[in-house]
């Protein structure tokens, strides 16, 4: 490349991004990067190599154990961050999570002030495969001890040395007055594969503080790659196409992707863990039982990942260009503005449909993905992505608040099904399996759980009352503390199935206090002094104590829970998101607060 041929290095807009972001963190120490990146491999002149070492072997690897200046480990030293995009891929690990500012801040103030660390840096030094010279000492503790004692001779290189661990405590110390004047321990392994190194940082990090689920999810794409069980081979594909989505300029989604420990914003809001679970329930890659037996073949599946990974990537970009294109202002909502399509579970509705119309267009002849010219084989997919794009650009107010206020796992299912929905009402053949059955059973997705809420608080709430008219009126507290309407129904109810139990030979017994409801309690917690001398600090929500309207508009979630719980009665009744949500809050609440009682 002419490029490299005149030692001209290129800054795409993802490198410039990067570096502009490690300033933010870093300051005037990011030069030690940029230093990195522009004279890797050359050789800092004036830097004395030689440093006393100890000789060991751990985990059947040569390691060295030596204490070195901050400042010359900073410029031999590179920290490979997820996002730094500096076409290093295959040649070096790219694990490390980015350089906290505040973080690096506080361990620069503890130096400054005294402080220092006396646990080891981690880092492996990159020799090219020349090894390192080792001059051992003519004093040794003995023949016997696998341990060596002696001078070492560290490259005099840029970006020979990657910090697997202690990037803070190494960096801490750019800018310090201590720099050239402590030394810092460090051990140093000597050409670690780049497995190993991820496997290093990984193990060091999960016993300490764990790595996040977002960038394990990257470093599996490393980590897993090469493995014997083919299903983590494919764990490792699925990975490293979410990440290309995120990093590729050619991508829809390039920087829109949460990708290792990238910050977050109503832009950027997808992860490469939601993308990679929309991918693993399609049908595009293969599945294999122990290991390597195939259970099922993937529709892009060329049995190996390179090749694989060419062939499907540029279309599953392909379908999602169609949609960014014909959903322009809805792709660029975001997570925000009630956003429906780049967010989690619009991006995985989206893959998961396009997995459909694949398997759809697969069974019945009309493409062969693995054999087939791309651009021939798509033009199939506008006709039924259409009716999707139609579906999303006019969607309401209430259809948005519909589908958003989904909870849980079943908030993926809802608007992947919605999705196939469009499309099937508008497209005849294509009958996904299982929507019909979906849309006939999915009324009732929160009926269970709101159920036992329901049951919940109710007893919940009567317990209370009861034990505090109990308290206070004794045995007579259902006379004196109940209004006389709650009463006389209650123990009219009670007297006819005592009357009628009789009648049928049967002996039930059943108190007049089980047959209050929700609604009667709030009479009951309103009548009289009860109010004033039980209740008011009890049953007022925190969310409700300044509004205006009394104790009567204090009281109303009694009613409106009463009232939900009547609906749920009927076999065909649906609880809505919103009053599940209503009802969730309520039960937070009283399981929170009531408990001592």
């Amino acid at each position: 490349m002419l490029l490299d041929k005149y030692g001209i290095e290129l800054f795409n807009d993802s490198t410039i991004t990067y570096y502009e972001e490690l300033a933010k963190h870093l300051g005037s120490s990011s030069r030690y990067q940029l230093l990195g990146r522009l004279f890797a491999n050359q050789e800092i002149k004036n830097m004395d190599d030689r440093v006393p070492a100890i000789q060991g072997k751990m985990g059947g690897y040569t390691y060295y154990s030596f204490s070195i200046e901050p400042e010359k480990l900073l410029k031999i030293g590179y920290v490979l961050h997820r996002f730094d995009s500096g076409n290093n891929e295959g040649s070096a690990p790219s694990y490390q999570r980015i350089i906290k500012k505040n973080r690096l801040k506080q361990v620069r103030n503890f130096i400054d002030e005294g402080g220092y660390f006396p646990n080891s840096i981690i880092i492996s030094i990159d020799t090219g495969g020349k090894g390192l010279v080792f001059d051992k000492s003519s004093l040794q503790a003995s023949d016997k001890t696998i341990s060596k004692i002696g001078i070492l001779h560290i490259p005099r290189r840029y970006r020979s040395a990657y910090i697997i661990d202690g990037q803070h405590r190494l960096y801490g110390y750019s800018d310090s007055q201590y720099a050239l004047t402590n030394t810092i321990p460090v051990v140093a392994f000597v050409d670690l594969a780049r497995e190993e190194q991820i496997k290093l940082f990984m193990d060091i990090n999960e016993n300490q503080k764990a790595v996040p689920k977002s960038l394990r999810v990257t470093l599996n794409a490393d980590l897993l790659w090469d493995s014997d069980d083919l299903n983590e081979q494919r764990q490792a594909l699925r990975s490293k196409i979410a990440q290309m989505l995120g990093e590729n300029s050619t991508s829809p989604l390039y920087q829109r992707i949460v990708i290792g420990e990238t910050e977050s914003s109503p832009e950027k809001c997808i992860t490469v863990e939601a993308i990679q679970a929309a991918l693993k329930r399609c049908h595009f890659f293969n599945t294999y039982v122990k290991k390597s037996n195939l259970q099922s073949e993937g529709t892009f599946d060329c049995g190996n990942n390179e090749e694989t990974l060419t062939l499907f990537y540029p279309f599953i970009e392909k379908c999602l260009l169609y949609i960014r294109q014909n959903c322009q202002d809805e792709w660029n909502r975001g997570d925000s503005n009630s956003g429906m399509l780049t967010m989690n579970r619009g991006v995985q509705a989206v893959i998961r449909v396009v997995d459909d119309i694949t398997n759809m267009l697969v069974e019945t002849q009309m493409i062969d993905p693995k054999h087939q010219d791309l651009d021939d084989m798509f033009s199939l997919f506008p006709y039924y992505l259409k009716p999707l794009t139609d579906y999303i650009n006019n969607l309401t107010d209430e259809q948005r608040k519909d589908l958003r206020g989904y909870f849980g796992s079943g908030s993926d299912t809802r608007f992947w099904r919605a999705y196939q929905k469009a499309i099937a009402d508008n497209r005849k053949n294509f009958k996904p399996e299982g929507l019909e059955e979906y849309w006939e059973n999915e009324s009732k997705i929160y009926n269970e759980e709101t159920k036992t809420m329901l049951n919940y608080i109710e007893t919940k709430v009567k317990d209370i009352i009861e034990s505090r008219l109990q308290e206070y009126y004794g045995e007579s507290w259902l006379i004196k503390g109940l209004p006389r309407t709650v009463y006389t129904r209650i123990k009219t109810e009670a007297d006819k199935l005592a009357y009628e139990s009789a009648f049928n030979d049967e002996d039930i017994d059943i108190p007049a206090y089980s047959f209050v409801n929700l609604a009667d309690c709030k009479q009951i917690v309103l009548n009289g002094k009860n109010w004033s001398l039980f209740f008011e600090e009890t049953f007022v929500r925190p969310e409700e104590k300044k509004i205006s309207g009394g104790k009567d508009a204090k009281t109303d979630w009694l009613i409106k829970i009463n009232t939900i719980q009547n609906k749920l009665q009927k076999d065909s009744y649906s609880v809505p998101a919103d009053d599940y949500s209503y009802v969730k809050s309520i039960y937070d609440w009283l399981d929170g607060i009531l408990t001592v009682f």
